[in-house]
């Protein structure tokens, strides 16, 4: 089975880290300059804003922030940042289609997936021109 992986999109992860950091301040400010009223509640930022960086920091470390495209003769897979899986067979697909951002797969009424492709590389997003232009035909021809 042939895969293919993105690159890890370093804008969106530090702008969850960033907004984890606000989560963060938030609760140290409203800890600090606050009366009784809320206090409890307020405090509850400093907890989640902490645990929002360490689960972004964690999904960065075990290589969990990338896409996948995987394929063989009998399905395609895909998996976007933190996702499970999803598998299409050849005859469920009705329509594939790649634009300049997204992979776009039509498996019928209310199934399908699309996928974000500008992070991966230009030689891996060639690959899935020319290997998907030849599925297309196939199915074309044989519909």
């Amino acid at each position: 089975m042939k895969k293919i992986y993105s690159r890890v999109n370093m804008r969106r992860f530090w702008a969850m880290m960033v907004f984890g950091f606000l989560y963060f301040i938030i609760g140290v400010l409203s800890w600090i300059f606050e009366e009784s009223s809320g206090f409890l509640l307020n405090t509850f930022y400093i907890p989640f804003g902490l645990f929002y960086m360490g689960y972004y920091y964690y999904l960065f470390k075990n290589n969990k922030l990338r896409s996948m495209i995987a394929w063989d003769g009998e399905k395609i897979m895909l998996q976007t940042m933190n996702h499970k899986p999803i598998t299409f067979t050849h005859a469920k697909i009705k329509t594939l289609t790649i634009t300049s951002n997204n992979l776009i797969v039509n498996a019928g009424r209310g199934d399908g997936e699309i996928i974000e492709i500008k992070d991966f590389t230009k030689s891996d997003i060639q690959l899935l021109h020319t290997t998907f232009e030849d599925f297309t035909t196939q199915n074309l021809a044989i519909a």
